[in-house]
């Protein structure tokens, strides 16, 4: 079945060479995804697309008896200095860590360019997931990610 451009394809316009341009200039389109029991969130915007995701939670001292909550700290201190340019760490008040990046696309952009920036960040991340899982960060519950 032939498409007769340009088509819509979500918030985007898609043309004949498969570019994706914005339908109304003014929206910033994001959209979810999981990785690794994580809700990641991508927005996109002016040539760059935001990511980010709550990576777990540091265990409060009440709920800690074995100590993983300052194995914890250390971890994401030590981790803060290892990541690539321009990623953030942020502790969140109810002890959540969120994970905050940009990531430059090129303009206009395609479905599979996007779709590339985005797997290429998880799998840039992947080793840090594992080292928080193995650290012992819990992982926040279902209901707390989808509201955050």
């Amino acid at each position: 079945m032939p498409f007769h451009e340009p088509f819509r394809l979500g918030p985007f316009l898609v043309d004949n060479a498969g570019r994706l341009s914005l339908r109304e200039p003014h929206y910033a389109p994001g959209f979810r995804f999981r990785w690794r029991e994580r809700l990641f969130h991508a927005l996109l915007g002016d040539g760059l697309v935001a990511l980010s995701a709550v990576l777990g939670r540091v265990p409060s001292t009440a709920a800690d008896p074995s100590g993983v909550r300052d194995r914890s700290f250390a971890t994401l201190r030590g981790l803060q200095a290892t990541l690539p340019p321009g990623w953030r760490l942020r502790l969140r008040p109810d002890h959540s860590v969120e994970l905050l990046s940009e990531a430059v696309l090129v303009t206009p952009t395609t479905a599979p360019a996007l779709l590339a920036t985005v797997v290429g960040f998880v799998l840039a991340l992947d080793p840090y997931l594992a080292l928080l899982d193995e650290d012992g960060l819990a992982q926040v519950p279902p209901a707390v990610r989808a509201a955050a």
